[in-house]
């Protein structure tokens, strides 16, 4: 049911089937950590951070934009970064990474949320710009 300011609550959905893709509780603080870890190899030493952000191809030899777990990009002045982001029922989050320049970007919503990628980089281009 809505309420008279147009918020409702989300309906109940089992993610227990697909934990990877939205059946985890996390908060920002959890996803800014995982994108440290991407930056530097500590868990995964820096051949297993290399092939999981390397775009892999498909069985014709076509290149993709996707890493194993990452999507991997280039911005507009040629500076190297990966993303992974989306949503599910009650909440969405998005998560992009600078790893030359040390710069990770965490965003999460108990809502569905109009932000992704263009936003986050917004957002990375502030520090990115400021600490030039």
């Amino acid at each position: 049911m809505i309420n008279e300011i147009g918020v409702a609550v989300a309906p109940s959905d089992d993610l227990s089937c697909r934990w990877p893709s939205g059946g985890y509780l996390s908060s920002t603080d959890d996803l800014a950590d995982l994108g440290s870890v991407a930056i530097t190899p500590a868990v995964l030493d820096a051949p297993s951070l290399e092939v999981m952000l390397t775009p892999q191809q498909t069985i014709s030899g076509e290149a993709t934009s996707v890493g194993v777990g990452w999507r991997v990009s280039v911005d507009s002045r040629g500076r190297r970064y990966f993303h992974h982001g989306g949503s599910s029922n009650g909440g969405a989050a998005f998560l992009l990474v600078y790893p030359r320049e040390q710069i990770v970007v965490a965003m999460a919503s108990n809502a569905f949320a109009q932000w992704g990628e263009g936003d986050a980089l917004a957002i990375a281009d502030i520090f990115i710009d400021g600490s030039q």
